[in-house]
């Protein structure tokens, strides 16, 4: 069954005294989660139209097929608890900076993400990026294995005006020339005069080996690169990106270690595409957990 975690709100308020942050979160992609929901972004360099949103439009990997389609909810509650949710532990050992999140989006891929709703009619936490079923069919062993370019956005709409947390464990196992391979997207400030793409990207290497990309967008189709780090293992990685879209900086670290922290350009104009989305872009790839916190101002 899916399993999830909470949104960290209640927790952090709480335990004001204790490090909020991926509360339950589990690198190793343990963990459990249940809901969905539709949603879109743009990007450039192949997934970003000229709206400069994030990646994944159906039907592949192209710069047109990356328009944003928007089709559910648009308010963003933060708050309430999932169905079913119980209060997770603090983990001891938690290496990042701590958030206390209003709202949480977290999963391990052992059911149908889009199968998972926020309580009291809050409608999914993800959906298929212009609608349609999520492909169960690419589902075994807890992993996620997409090679069709099928955009998984977060839902309800969010700005993101303020710090984020994200942590995807996933793998390219293979990905075509020019394209970017296993794929977190965010855009943030989408209610500020500008908003900002950045997204972090993971491609096997012709040679062996994956090499992680972190991005922005200068504007809608100008990727600029932010950091690479290459000769990782060809295996699962855990990616943890913490951005804070006020001083315009994200923060990597890459299976627990921290890669340092890096500038990024505003985008342009706010377009629909208000939220974060998973894809293989332009290969196949796998993807076992993802867990997207909204930090509290």
């Amino acid at each position: 069954m899916a399993r999830r975690t909470f949104p960290f709100g209640l927790a952090c308020g709480v335990l004001l005294a204790v490090s909020c942050g991926r509360i339950g979160y589990d690198r190793l992609g343990v963990l459990a989660v249940d809901d969905g929901s539709p949603a879109a972004t743009s990007s450039s360099g192949g997934l970003a139209a000229d709206t400069g949103a994030s990646p994944g439009d159906a039907g592949g990997a192209s710069d047109a097929g990356l328009d944003a389609t928007v089709g559910a909810g648009d308010g963003t509650t933060p708050d309430a608890a999932p169905e079913g949710a119980v209060d997770a532990p603090v983990e001891a050992a938690y290496p990042y900076p701590p958030c206390a999140a209003v709202r949480v989006w977290s999963f391990v891929f052992d059911a149908d993400p889009t199968q998972i709703d926020w309580p009291d009619d809050g409608g999914p936490e993800w959906v298929v990026r212009g609608g349609g079923s999520f492909p169960v069919s690419e589902l075994e062993a807890g992993v996620w294995l997409s090679s069709t370019g099928l955009a998984l956005d977060t839902r309800p709409l969010d700005d993101f005006p303020t710090r984020v947390l994200i942590d995807v464990r996933m793998r390219s196992i293979a990905v075509e020339a020019g394209q970017h391979g296993a794929v977190v997207w965010i855009n943030m400030n989408e209610g500020a005069p500008q908003f900002s793409a950045v997204f972090a990207a993971l491609g096997l290497d012709p040679d062996g080996g994956q090499t992680l990309s972190v991005w922005g967008k200068s504007n809608a189709g100008t990727e600029v690169a932010l950091a690479t780090f290459p000769g990782l293992v060809e295996a699962l990685i855990d990616v943890h990106l913490d951005v804070d879209p006020v001083a315009n900086t994200v923060g990597v670290w890459i299976d627990g270690a921290q890669q340092g922290t890096y500038p990024f350009p505003l985008t342009g104009s706010p377009n629909v595409d208000h939220f974060a989305t998973l894809i293989s872009w332009g290969g196949t790839s796998e993807f076992q957990s993802v867990e997207i916190q909204h930090c509290a101002p």
